[in-house]
């Protein structure tokens, strides 16, 4: 899931202690706690300001996300977890995004994160909310049968890249990722440098040029 981020070296114990902490407050989620604790976090990446700016995505393991990734696995947020940040001095709302059994990222509704408090952290009033299938059902007639088969229907949404639509269909690494635009044409989508680039072929194909 998830946008186009800018490429910096940024440390990122806060947003892993964050996480530690929520997942040591609930019940249910002791695979993503087991993912945290092995290291699956590597860096962090923050989006432009004009598209997602509360949003941060977690650049992961490799060798852990093949290890944990299921794709039968359904895209899901866990809202209604509150932290309070010391720097904003604000309250805000977390809403933490698992996608194929995999954590990728979080959301801060109120403000960025700068220095959130961790005993402040409340998990009480938490719920999840599970990702339709609308928009997969709006761009799968454009694929073929075979590449239907490459694509969670869950991980399908809407995304605005220079004022026009897009639908993203699957993330590459460093925060890269395939998009459909409503022409039916395969855009890669990268960060540094920042592009929109159509590229030709299957979605298979597509997918191991740019894997590989």
């Amino acid at each position: 899931m998830f946008g186009l981020f800018k490429k910096k070296k940024l440390d990122f114990k806060n947003e892993v202690s964050l996480m530690k902490a929520i997942f040591s407050r609930l019940e249910g989620f002791g695979e993503i706690k087991k993912q945290i604790d092995e290291g699956i976090i590597t860096g962090i990446s923050l989006p432009y300001d004009t598209w997602w700016p509360n949003f941060v995505k977690f650049s992961l393991n490799t060798k852990l996300l093949n290890k944990y990734e299921d794709k039968l696995r359904p895209t899901f947020t866990i809202m209604g977890i509150t932290v309070f940040d010391s720097k904003s001095s604000v309250t805000t709302e977390i809403q933490i995004r698992i996608c194929c059994g995999i954590l990728t990222g979080f959301e801060s509704l109120n403000s960025r994160l700068y220095n959130p408090e961790i005993e402040t952290i409340n998990t009480s009033g938490y719920w999840i909310k599970y990702s339709d299938q609308s928009d997969f059902e709006i761009i799968k007639d454009n694929l073929t049968k075979e590449d239907v088969k490459l694509v969670n229907p869950s991980e399908v949404y809407e995304v605005e890249l220079e004022g026009r639509k897009y639908y993203h269909l699957i993330d590459l690494e460093d925060g890269d990722f395939i998009v459909m635009g409503t022409d039916k044409k395969i855009y890669k989508t990268t960060h540094d440098p920042y592009e929109i680039v159509e590229v030709q072929g299957s979605l298979k194909d597509i997918i191991q040029k740019f894997s590989s």
